[in-house]
């Protein structure tokens, strides 16, 4: 049995810009399917990517980037406010002339002190052989057998 989908409204979303993972979501669907569903309808998919390539290459407002940049907002930010990866952002910048700063790094944290373990208790030590008695006959053995 073949699922009942609105076809126009895949195509006009993908063509939109809208990913085939979304659409799959929004219509519990896998991926594949989308594609599949894409192809029949005679969709250039390879077109399309190609085309928001170069849509996204070409509608970058440097003017803006660059001020919000100076402003202090980082790549990744930027990145994500203009919908492209941050080394994009920085790439760019750099072809403008824009000094590029630092990345500021997160301190190290300090490591967690380990409590402190009591002392192990040191084992009873068997006393040493008197010179020329055997062990159990010294006064040292049968006092250590006492405690």
């Amino acid at each position: 049995m073949r699922l009942q989908l609105p076809i126009d409204q895949i195509v006009s979303d993908y063509k939109s810009g809208v990913s085939v993972t979304v659409i799959s979501g929004r219509l519990d669907v896998s991926k594949e399917t989308v594609y599949q569903r894409l192809r029949r309808a005679g969709v250039d998919i390879e077109a399309v990517r190609r085309d928001r390539v170069k849509r996204s290459a070409l509608d970058l407002p440097m003017d803006q980037v660059i001020s919000d940049y100076k402003s202090g907002m980082g790549s990744g930010l930027l990145a994500v406010r203009y919908g492209c990866s941050s080394k994009t952002i920085l790439r760019r910048l750099k072809k403008e002339g824009v000094e590029i700063r630092k990345p500021k790094r997160k301190p190290k944290r300090k490591p967690k002190r380990k409590p402190k373990r009591k002392p192990k208790r040191k084992p009873k030590r068997e006393p040493e052989r008197a010179k020329g008695k055997r062990i159990k006959e010294s006064p040292e053995y049968k006092e250590w057998r006492l405690r």
